[in-house]
């Protein structure tokens, strides 16, 4: 409890910091002769406070612990206001041009498809886009970038599109060119906000080329890192905030707002109060819960919240190294989906706004309806779960436990993080399965081990979880991207689950064009994984992002695009 308290006065502190810093403008000068010179009214410095929950320790999408999500929420949003990509996507999903000139399409011909089947994407880059050094961004850094991306020997986080890619080049210092071994219908997002962004050669080749696998702790990749986007970072302070500038060479013109305040605050109950007193103006990532947004739209007039839909909580099973090794049996598994009462999870765990989940797409993803009837649905129904275990060879004594032939009950590890919405769904999954004679146990991952990727790797039974979701997280499924010891467990397959069968359906998937047969094959693989249980599905939440009224053309309403996305264009009333 007094550690808290020291938190909140610590973050309070900094608030104020803030705050102070926003003062009205300077006293009128003096002149050199004493004399009164005339006064002169500066115009009043738009800042704006951005709250992430935890501290920021790097801000490089290269750099994802277990390529599944930063250490700290928020995080992928602080480096898209310093470096946007060359495209971004926008909240109605389409890619829009950032650096780049256009977004490669089949309309603009800068998407062609070859006739022995391999493709052809190109982007143009802008004139006259600098980083924040003054270095001239040009193809050569796309082209670094790759060479990085595609080099199994760094550690860092490997993006699947380069599975795809046969060669990536630059017929010019402002022209980039990926061919594809094959058709592949996400190609137009490479070097984008869901990608890798652009690396600066002139700073980071010549450690990549002294060392490989040490080059990604270089002070770049936090307080001395320089991008190309809106706002260029001046100040980093560990453990409390960093200061970010309006950029006034960006490309797309100078930003309305003239000074970012990232604070980097790890308790949500002392993000509420920096918000409600006015010390903080927006959040980016996860940081408050559903609960307390709900609180805030009661008790913050001078705010409000958006809830954008997020990805499913899920109950996510261990394939590789199942304990007990029962959970290979997907019987099982179904029969502990139908235990669970989903309905009442969401009612209960979300305020009403998130829904039940029944698979990986989210109800607003547009493929949703057309492949609703190739879900495989578990309704609650406990009498029918007892009665599946019951032919597994369980049975309940009387104590109400299940327990197999040999008298050994059925226990089964649930593991969580110490997160407000995975301790709450740990604890319902874990009263459900105990209603029908299941024995848990409960373990929540420390703090201190949340970016542990060997020891969250490893976990036994059913991690409760949220990473990935729709047609973005299909890719998962691989084989090269379980986490393993070959890889530095450093994958997001994070289940472990692959199988031959649904890698090529998943190749079949991103290699085919015309809408209507994708979509047959989308439906086969949601089939599998629905079928297979690869994953119990719970409820889908809401991602709040609180916002101050004050704030101009900032939103949080759409799971298709980051708070930051158009940070160029956020303003501050007057």
């Amino acid at each position: 409890m007094a550690r808290a308290m020291r938190l909140a006065v610590a973050y309070l502190g900094l608030a104020a910091f803030v705050t102070a810093c926003a003062a009205a403008p300077p006293a009128p000068g003096v002149a050199s002769g004493g004399s009164a010179a005339s006064p002169a009214v500066a115009p009043a410095m738009k800042r704006v406070v951005v709250a992430v929950l935890g501290n920021l320790t790097a801000v490089s999408g290269l750099l994802t612990p277990g390529g599944t999500g930063q250490n700290t929420p928020g995080s992928t949003q602080v480096e898209s206001l310093m470096s946007p990509g060359l495209t971004a996507r926008s909240p109605q999903g389409s890619y829009v041009p950032r650096l780049a000139e256009q977004t490669p399409s089949v309309d603009n011909e800068l998407w062609q498809v070859l006739p022995d089947g391999r493709m052809v994407t190109t982007w143009h880059i802008r004139p006259n886009v600098r980083w924040h050094d003054g270095a001239e961004f040009t193809a050569d850094d796309v082209l670094f970038t790759a060479q990085v991306g595609m080099d199994r020997e760094v550690p860092v986080a490997h993006d699947t599109r380069y599975r795809y890619v046969e060669r990536v080049e630059a017929p010019d210092p402002l022209t980039v060119t990926v061919t594809w071994k094959q058709p592949f219908i996400v190609a137009d997002t490479m070097f984008g906000s869901d990608s890798t962004i652009p690396l600066p050669r002139h700073i980071l080749g010549p450690l990549y080329e002294q060392s490989k696998t040490s080059f990604i702790n270089a002070p770049y990749f936090n307080r001395e890192f320089v991008g190309t986007g809106p706002f260029i970072l001046k100040e980093w302070a560990d453990g409390s905030h960093l200061t970010l500038e309006a950029n006034d060479a960006y490309v797309l013109g100078q930003p309305h707002v003239d000074q970012i305040v990232v604070a980097f605050i790890p308790a949500s109950e002392t993000l509420m109060t920096n918000l409600v007193a006015g010390a903080v103006d927006v959040t980016v990532g996860r940081s408050i819960s559903l609960d307390q947004a709900l609180q805030l739209r009661k008790q913050w007039p001078d705010g409000h919240v958006d809830v954008a839909p997020d990805q499913p909580v899920y109950a996510n099973p261990q394939f590789l190294i199942p304990d007990p090794p029962i959970i290979l049996n997907v019987d099982l598994r179904r029969a502990l989906y139908h235990a669970i009462n989903r309905q009442e999870m969401a009612d209960t765990l979300t305020g009403g706004l998130g829904t039940p989940a029944d698979s990986g797409l989210p109800p607003d993803d547009p493929q949703y309806a057309p492949l609703q009837a190739q879900i495989v649905r578990y309704p609650y129904d406990p009498q029918r779960a007892s009665q599946k275990l019951a032919e597994l060879g369980y049975s309940r004594g009387g104590d109400g436990l299940l327990r197999d032939a040999a008298g050994q009950p059925l226990q089964l590890p649930l593991v969580s993080t110490d997160t407000d919405a995975y301790t709450k769904s740990v604890l319902a999954v874990s009263d459900y399965w105990q209603r029908v004679g299941v024995t848990t146990q409960l373990d929540v991952v420390p703090r201190a081990r949340e970016s542990d990727l060997q020891y969250r790797a490893t976990f036994p039974g059913f991690e409760v979880v949220s990473t990935g979701s729709g047609i973005d997280a299909l890719d998962y499924y691989r084989t090269t991207e379980r986490r393993t010891a070959a890889n530095g467990y450093n994958g997001r397959n994070r289940s472990g689950y692959a199988s031959p069968e649904l890698e090529l359906l998943l190749d079949r998937y991103y290699s085919t064009v015309p809408i209507g047969d994708r979509l047959n094959v989308l439906g086969t693989i949601v089939h599998t994984l629905t079928d297979q249980v690869v994953g119990i599905y719970l409820f889908t939440q809401g991602t709040p992002t609180a916002i101050n009224n004050r704030l101009v053309s900032v939103t949080g309403e759409f799971s298709r695009a980051q708070e930051t996305w158009n940070a160029e264009q956020w303003d501050v009333k007057s």
